[in-house]
């Protein structure tokens, strides 16, 4: 049985590196974005190049409607989420 992550975010940096790890971990992996669908499409190239399992779910995780779609399209794949990793909006300069 799969299990099944939702990442925000994850296009780069630690939304990535998260999204590469639970993949190789064996979990279905949802990658999400809102903005750089390019480099979101090169993630799951490389998730799914290392034999894992992928789907895009493009979307602001700030807009209640992309919201509903994003879950809508993971419930109609999955029926079900694991893990929810809310990295999107996280910036780096908040850190310091």
């Amino acid at each position: 049985m799969s299990k099944y992550v939702l990442i925000t975010g994850a296009s780069r940096g630690i939304g990535k590196a998260a999204a590469v790890l639970f993949a190789a971990r064996g979990y279905h992996v949802f990658i999400n974005c809102r903005r750089s669908a390019g480099a979101l499409e090169e993630v799951k190239r490389e998730i799914i190049s290392a034999g894992g399992s992928c789907d895009m779910v493009t979307g602001d995780v700030g807009d209640p409607e992309d919201v509903d779609k994003i879950f809508s399209f993971i419930y109609s794949r999955c029926g079900c989420l694991d893990v929810l990793i809310n990295n999107a909006g996280c910036a780096h300069i908040g850190l310091l």
